[in-house]
């Protein structure tokens, strides 16, 4: 008896460039809330009180960590943003549409992102992660992440090329 329903595995949802379309988006939409988050909460200097008042001390320290401080604020609240949005995304896009990026891509992408603007700075390539660009270079670590972890790829080709770019890291790291 032939069976009429598809086999799950020939099911668009499976395949390589739905994965990869789907990290695409997510990972556009999620530099667009880091970047705002960037834009709608400034990084601005945290009062902060020295005891005993007065004293060279606290002049120099009170405004230096008050900087460090309120920049450190900044940050946890980009990354906290950008990490749930991630997070939402990939579940929205197991829910909806039923492609699964797993628990690593929205994780795990500023760590890619970290290691890609390594290995183009000795080419002269910058990654700012200023303005409109932001969720162009997020996109991309997400679509080269979603891709690194894709099930499509048997394990040892996954496990040989992320070992690939973490030994060029270290290289480049080294040789600096």
């Amino acid at each position: 008896m032939i069976s009429t329903e598809a086999h799950p595995a020939a099911d668009w949802r499976s395949g390589l460039p739905a994965r990869l379309g789907v990290a695409a988006i997510a990972g556009a939409l999620t530099g667009g809330a880091a970047l705002l988050a960037g834009r709608l909460m400034p990084a601005t200097s945290v009062a902060v009180a020295c005891r005993p008042a007065g004293g060279i001390g606290c002049a120099i320290a009170q405004p230096i960590g008050g900087l460090i401080l309120g920049l450190l604020r900044w940050l946890l609240v980009v990354a906290a943003v950008a990490l749930a949005a991630g997070g939402l995304l990939s579940w929205c896009g197991a829910r909806l549409v039923g492609v699964r990026l797993g628990a690593v891509v929205p994780v795990a992408w500023p760590v890619l992102l970290w290691a890609l603007a390594t290995l183009i700075h000795p080419l002269g390539g910058v990654v700012q992660l200023r303005g409109v660009l932001v969720p162009g270079y997020v996109a991309l670590a997400f679509v080269l992440l979603a891709a690194l972890t894709a099930p499509q790829f048997r394990l040892a080709v996954r496990i040989g090329v992320t070992c690939l770019v973490a030994l060029a890291v270290v290289a480049v790291l080294a040789l600096r």
